[in-house]
């Protein structure tokens, strides 16, 4: 039975939503953290990657059983050529894990710092006072639409974005910025388990790429990502099919699941008087990978400290809420920036050209300064519109 009132309510229980109850909880918050599935993560939607390097330092890695540690990268071009680089190279290792474990982990240490968790129960509007101000939900549950109040509320309902669009932060739903995936878990197939494996080719996965994550045991998660403009979403499955059929010929299927991921670096407000959005929800994912966790950590992380700090002391709260937007723009959004200028520039280059720059690292060590020359190197062309785009770009930015 949901009280009347809490001080902090969080939409969502996956990384984002978990992370900031945990955060807030544990300092004392009296929180109410909602998801209207019965088991948050599931069904399981993600490739389930982390940099160890991107491990938050709130989260003891040791307390999570379920990682698999890689230490190498296998990166293959069209042609089925390929190129290894290793952790020492990249400077990190790479955790590789079940996203619903993750999650329910991750829900249960928010449960046990204090926070009260209520699942089937699905957000259905804010409750506003005149001035606009956030200051709770309505919710519905087994005894239906309920009216929840709180000074503060934290939206991290990931992709549907309903929040956001309910608070007028976010527009229309993008979907012609969400990029279609499918994702399976698949054993039998003839792949190293010592190393992630990405797979590009505009054949299988235009503007995007596929990847085999081993789990252990002989079990990959396997899936890949499409532009949106270029495939529609209903043929995720299919191009996914084709690539195991066309790669390794035979395979064992143990779960499927579909969905997108919406690659658009924010230029919204995360904030606004009595709300906060974090994670997929506010849009923070990477453009160039697709990867959402570590941001969502972070966000979720920083916007339980932000609420904590409004609580203790309310006058600060517009200096905390902008404090926080802060924090998404310098640690988010500019490297999100970046990414996104790195990934047109990669997609200029054609197939062939990829075919041409990995078939010349057999010439060089295997680090990725090498492989980016040897990118360079393939289409001297697209290499020069490209300087000559920044060069241009950037020399226009510092006489406005």
């Amino acid at each position: 039975m949901l009280r009347k009132s809490y001080d902090l309510i969080i939409i969502g229980a996956g990384p984002a939503g978990s992370s900031a109850a945990f955060t807030a909880a544990k300092q004392g918050a009296d929180v109410l953290l909602i998801d209207k599935k019965e088991k948050p993560g599931i069904p399981e939607r993600c490739g389930g990657l982390l940099l160890s390097n991107d491990w938050p330092e709130f989260l003891d890695v040791n307390d999570f059983p379920s990682i698999y540690t890689l230490s190498r990268i296998q990166l293959y071009s069209p042609d089925g050529n390929s190129v290894c680089l290793n952790s020492r190279s990249l400077g990190t290792d790479f955790y590789s894990f079940d996203r619903s474990r993750f999650d329910a982990w991750l829900l249960e240490k928010a449960e046990h710092a204090g926070a009260r968790v209520a699942t089937n129960t699905m957000a259905t509007g804010l409750v506003s006072n005149g001035n606009g101000c956030v200051q709770g939900i309505y919710c519905q549950n087994g005894n239906g639409v309920v009216k929840v109040e709180a000074p503060l509320t934290i939206g991290a309902d990931g992709i549907e974005m309903r929040v956001g669009r309910w608070a007028k932060l976010q527009r229309s739903f993008p979907s012609n910025l969400t990029n279609p995936c499918c994702r399976m878990l698949v054993r039998d197939i003839p792949l190293e388990e010592d190393r992630i494996h990405m797979f590009f080719s505009r054949e299988y996965c235009p503007e995007g790429y596929a990847w085999a994550f081993p789990r252990g045991n002989g079990v990959y998660n396997v899936g890949l990502g499409l532009n949106p403009t270029m495939v529609e979403m209903g043929n995720a499955r299919r191009k996914l099919i084709q690539f195991l059929e066309d790669k390794f010929g035979t395979y064992t299927i143990l779960h499927e699941s579909n969905g997108g991921v919406v690659l658009d670096v924010p230029n919204h407000s995360c904030v606004k008087p009595g709300l906060l959005l974090a994670g997929d929800s506010a849009t923070l994912i990477n453009p160039l990978t697709g990867g959402g966790i570590h941001t969502a950590l972070l966000a979720g992380h920083e916007a339980g400290k932000t609420a904590v700090r409004i609580l203790g002391n309310g006058s600060l709260a517009e200096e905390a809420l902008q404090d926080y937007n802060r924090f998404i723009k310098h640690n988010i959004t500019k490297d999100h920036l970046l990414s996104k200028k790195i990934k047109k520039s990669i997609y200029a280059y054609s197939d062939n050209d990829l075919n041409h720059a990995v078939s010349m690292m057999r010439f060089f060590p295997a680090r990725i300064p090498s492989l980016v020359f040897c990118l360079l190197l393939s289409n001297p062309s697209i290499t020069m519109k490209n300087l000559f785009r920044g060069f241009f770009r950037n020399t226009t930015s510092r006489n406005r």
